[in-house]
């Protein structure tokens, strides 16, 4: 066995037989700490969990084992540790909330706030319900509910940017490639493989078109070449269908990295 999980199983004994059942030491938490550091992230797990049920109302406790289930992508485990959050008020639902909202766990943020909804009087469940459909990206549902105004003023910018928001149709993007080899790709920004699929349709196409010219339809070279240009503008038009959602998802990547700090600096 190596030696630093030796010294790691150790260390683990020691403090489980002498820590006091009623109380948590500075040093438990620097060693939760120092194995975090040290990417032993199980162990890590172990400690965390410990200190956060003696202190559940302690985020960075939670924050710090939630990232350790996400070393080790333990997310049932994540659902599980939140299913048994007991807590009394309204504000530390709005801390775990966004805590998981931060970690990209929207369902459980969800799950979370349905179950303390009664905490909240209906302004606030607006905003909470905003945040939730902005962090679990159901944009176009969003824009659908609140299509006159937000529930809160100070979601304008943020409503604003997933409003205006560039989006290119695959449907479109395919039929032009259909119509003319390339330009699909052209209309999503990919122009360097557009210009590739423009350049490889129109020279196999060139070349099935010299050799059938030349030795007629029995033209073996003509129709291998034919094939392959077949294949490229076939290959072609879904990948530029591929390339508009492509676009779409980078493009919604961006704008979820910008307004997810504002997005979760607004109060309830």
């Amino acid at each position: 066995m190596p030696i630093k999980i030796i010294f790691v199983i150790l260390a683990l004994t020691i403090l489980n037989t002498t820590s006091a059942q009623d109380s948590l030491s500075y040093d438990q938490e620097a060693f939760a700490n120092f194995l975090f550091d040290s990417d032993l992230f199980e162990f890590a797990a172990e400690e965390y969990e410990r200190l956060h049920f003696y202190d559940p109302y302690q985020l960075n406790y939670l924050q710090k084992l939630l990232r350790c289930y996400g070393k080790l992508d333990a997310s049932h485990e994540i659902g599980i540790r939140i299913s048994q959050l007991q807590l009394p008020n309204k504000d530390l639902v709005v801390e775990y909330c966004h805590l998981l909202m931060r970690h990209e766990r929207s369902m459980d943020a969800l799950t979370l706030f349905l179950g303390h909804k009664s905490k909240f009087d209906e302004m606030e469940q607006s905003k909470m319900n905003y945040k939730l459909m902005v962090s679990s990206r159901q944009w176009d549902e969003l824009l659908d509910i609140y299509t006159k105004k937000v529930p809160s003023t100070e979601f304008q910018s943020i409503h604003s940017q997933i409003q205006n928001r560039k989006r290119k149709s695959p449907g479109l993007a395919a039929t032009l490639s259909a119509i003319i080899p390339g330009t699909g790709r052209f209309y999503s920004r990919d122009y360097k493989d557009g210009l590739i699929s423009m350049v490889f349709i129109a020279g196999s196409a060139y070349q099935s078109y010299r050799r059938f010219k030349k030795q007629g339809i029995e033209s073996v070279g003509g129709w291998f070449f034919g094939a392959v240009s077949l294949g490229y503008y076939i290959g072609n038009i879904y990948g530029s269908y591929r390339s508009a959602k492509s676009f779409n998802k980078k493009n919604e990547d961006r704008i979820y990295n910008n307004i997810m700090p504002e997005l979760l600096s607004i109060g309830i």
